[in-house]
């Protein structure tokens, strides 16, 4: 017939354009280049498959974001965007109740990997997970012999770990200022002292 359309002449991205909407991946992997070479080979897959998140009560959301992006960091994908790698990447170390979560995700609602991490961390964010995070954020303290730039990464740590904690900048500094050590204190306030900035100049 006049109108058909031979499916094996055409582009996957023109293949999903006609598909119905409803049945459309929730997550659009970007385009690679056709001269970009971007294989999963035997090594990656063997480490991706290594831990696989199903989403039960004992796993952790944060852990597994940071156990995936671990792994990739070991292999080079040249000419291929972080993006491109961990929507392809991400999905492959689900199963279970995980992997259906991953299936019914809205159609062509996921096109960047942070949109994709933060609806993975929403979903299996369980609410004693929250409150453990929450606690450490309120109660941090720069611990003995710790520097300040590492005691400013790992305070950056526990806020990335728990995205539902809600604090504003204001907060943040305060936290963080109040749970230095005093010769620690007295260095960030040797150029200005810190309670007297703005949130924003304090954080820059």
């Amino acid at each position: 017939m006049e109108n058909e359309v031979d499916i094996s002449a055409l582009t996957m991205e023109q293949y999903i354009a006609l598909i119905p909407d409803d049945i459309k991946p929730g997550i659009v992997n970007p385009k690679i280049g056709d001269d970009v070479e971007f294989e999963i080979n035997a090594n990656f897959m063997r480490e991706l498959r290594r831990k696989l998140f199903a989403g039960t009560d004992g796993e952790d959301p944060y852990e597994q974001v940071r156990t995936v992006l671990e792994i990739v960091d070991l292999f080079h994908f040249p000419g291929v965007t972080h993006d491109a790698i961990m929507l392809r990447v991400f999905p492959i170390t689900l199963k279970g109740q995980a992997l259906i979560w991953k299936d019914r995700l809205l159609a062509g609602s996921i096109t960047t990997w942070d949109l994709l991490k933060k609806e993975f961390i929403w979903r299996y964010c369980h609410l004693f997970i929250t409150v453990k995070k929450f606690k450490e954020i309120r109660n941090f303290k720069q611990e003995r012999d710790e520097t300040l730039y590492y005691a400013w990464e790992r305070y950056n740590d526990l806020l990335y770990q728990c995205p539902l904690h809600d604090l504003n900048c204001q907060q943040k500094v305060h936290i963080f200022y109040t749970g230095l050590d005093i010769s620690t204190r007295k260095i960030l306030d040797s150029n200005r002292f810190i309670p007297l900035m703005t949130p924003t100049q304090a954080m820059n």
